[in-house]
C-alpha cells in the first residue's frame, strides 16, 4: 500500500513539473496601442503609436504600423482612444502622518501622530503610499515629520514589495533651529535641532547613512518670530551640495522667502507670501513647491477665517512668479483631514492638484507642475512619455487638458511597467 502511494506521488510530482517547465512564460514587455499620448515639450498630444515598454522602461515609441520582431510575444494592452500620461508626482507630502484625526488644531494633530507606535506609522505610510498609486500618483517626496528616519524604513518596504506604493525620495528629519511646528520636548526625533555651532560634518554623515537624497531645512517653523539667520542657510546648504545632497528649504513667509532665495537651494517649499516687489538675480533659481490646499476646503477648515484673501494670495503669487521665471512645482503637503472630504490620501492629494485652476494655472500648466517640472527638479527619469524613462504611466478615458477633473477618471495605472489596474471601478484610491 505504501509503495503504491510513493508511485502515485512520485509520477504527480513528475506531472507537476512537466507542467511547470512546459506552462507559457508571462512575457516580461508591454506593448500599448492606440493612445494619445502627452508630450512636454509640445505640451499637446501625439497620436498613432505604439509605447514599447521593457523592464520597467519605455524602451521606444514608434509608428503604430510598426511591430518589430522582437515584441511580437509582449502583451499589448489597447487604450481605444484613451488620454495617456505619465505619472502623477507630489513633491511635498508626509505619508506618515496620521489622518482624520478629530482635534482642535494641525499642531495637536502633529504632535498625536509623532507618538503612535512606530509600525503602527508604517502601516499608516503603507496605506498612504498604495492610495497615492492608485490616485495616478507614480512618484512622491516624503519631506520629515517622520520619526528618525522612518521615511527611510518605509521606503524599503515598499521596495520589497510587502506592499505596493509609488516612487519615493525621502529627505528624513527636517533639520530646524529650535522652536517648531510641534513640541520637541514629547517629539525629539521629528527634527534635527542644531545651532551656529553644530559640526556639519556629523550632521550630514548621518542623513548619508541613511540614504537619503534630499536634505529638508526650515528656515521658519510656521512661525514668523522664529527664522534661520541668512548666514546659516547657506551655510547649510553649501554644505548639503557639497555633498551632493538636494536641498529643499521651508519658507512661508517674505522674510523667510528672502533669506531661502539667497541660499540658492534647489527648492523652497510653500512660498506663502511674495517676498519683493521687483525681484532680479543672475543664480539659477530654485523651483516653487505650492502646498496651497482648495478653496472649498478651506471653507470647510473651521480655523481658517480668510478663505477669499487666501486664493487671491495663491493668484497673485503665481503670477509674480510667472513673472520672474520662476517653476512651478505641484505639493500636496496633505498631512491631516479635518473635514472628513477625502476617503484616502490620494484622494485628498488629487483635489489639491486640481483646485489650482482656482489660481489661474492652465491645465497644461497643471499637468507640468505634477510631472516633468518635478521630474527635472528631482533629476530622475520619470514624469515625462520618452525612451530611456520609467514606465510609469496612467490613462483617463477623458480629457485632462480640457478640464483637469477628468484626472479623476483613470482606467490604467501603470508602475515600473506592472499593471497595477486597468478599469475606473479598479483605479480608486
Amino acid at each position: 500500500m505504501s509503495r503504491c502511494i510513493l508511485i502515485t506521488a512520485i509520477v504527480f510530482l513528475c506531472i507537476s513539473a512537466g507542467w511547470i517547465y512546459l506552462r507559457p512564460i508571462e512575457p516580461s514587455c508591454l506593448v500599448i496601442l492606440n493612445s494619445k499620448y502627452f508630450d512636454s515639450k509640445t505640451r499637446g498630444y501625439v497620436a498613432n503609436k505604439k509605447i514599447l515598454i521593457s523592464k520597467e522602461l519605455i524602451t521606444d515609441i514608434i509608428e503604430s504600423t510598426d511591430f518589430p520582431a522582437s515584441y511580437k510575444s509582449c502583451r499589448t494592452l489597447d487604450l481605444n482612444g484613451g488620454y495617456l500620461y505619465p505619472g502623477l508626482i507630489d513633491s511635498h507630502t508626509h505619508l506618515l502622518a496620521i489622518d482624520k484625526q478629530k482635534v482642535s488644531s494641525w499642531k495637536t494633530a502633529l504632535e498625536l501622530s509623532a507618538k503612535r507606535p512606530l509600525m503602527m506609522r508604517l502601516f499608516i505610510g503603507e496605506k498612504n503610499a498604495k492610495s497615492m498609486l492608485m490616485a495616478g500618483f507614480t512618484g512622491v517626496r516624503d519631506l520629515g515629520n517622520s520619526g528618525f528616519h522612518l521615511d527611510e524604513q518605509l521606503l524599503l518596504r515598499l521596495n520589497h514589495k510587502i506592499s505596493v506604493g509609488p516612487e519615493m525620495i525621502t529627505s528624513g528629519p527636517g533639520i530646524t533651529i529650535g522652536k517648531s511646528q510641534i513640541n520637541l520636548i514629547d517629539n525629539p526625533q521629528e527634527y534635527k535641532i542644531i545651532d551656529e555651532e553644530t559640526n556639519l560634518n556629523l550632521l550630514f554623515e548621518e542623513y548619508k547613512d541613511h540614504h537619503v537624497s534630499w536634505i529638508k531645512i526650515y528656515a521658519d517653523n510656521s512661525q514668523r518670530d522664529v527664522l534661520a539667520s541668512k548666514e546659516l542657510l547657506i551655510k547649510l546648504t553649501r554644505k548639503a551640495k557639497e555633498l551632493n545632497f538636494k536641498v529643499a528649504i521651508h519658507a512661508e513667509f517674505n522674510g523667510s522667502i528672502s533669506r531661502a532665495l539667497d541660499a540658492h537651494p534647489n527648492s523652497i517649499e510653500h512660498f506663502y507670501e511674495i517676498p519683493f516687489k521687483d525681484f532680479k538675480t543672475e543664480n539659477p533659481l530654485p523651483y516653487i513647491v505650492l502646498t496651497d490646499y482648495s478653496l472649498k476646503t478651506c471653507y470647510n477648515i473651521s480655523l481658517e477665517k480668510n478663505c477669499s484673501a487666501k486664493m487671491l494670495s495663491l493668484k497673485n503669487r503665481i503670477a509674480w512668479l510667472k513673472k520672474n521665471n520662476f517653476k512651478i512645482v505641484f505639493g500636496s503637503d496633505a498631512v491631516l483631514d479635518f473635514t472628513s472630504d477625502f476617503k484616502t490620501r490620494g484622494e485628498a492629494a488629487l483635489s489639491s492638484l486640481i483646485s489650482l485652476s482656482e489660481s489661474g494655472l492652465t491645465p497644461v500648466e497643471i499637468i507640468l507642475a505634477a510631472t516633468a517640472t518635478p521630474a527635472e527638479m528631482l533629476d530622475l527619469p520619470i514624469g515625462k512619455i520618452e525612451k530611456t524613462y520609467k514606465a510609469n504611466l496612467v490613462a483617463y478615458n477623458s480629457d485632462p487638458l480640457s478640464n483637469p477633473e477628468n484626472l479623476k477618471n483613470r482606467i490604467l495605472v501603470l508602475f515600473k511597467g506592472e499593471i497595477i489596474c486597468k478599469s475606473i471601478v479598479e483605479c480608486q484610491p
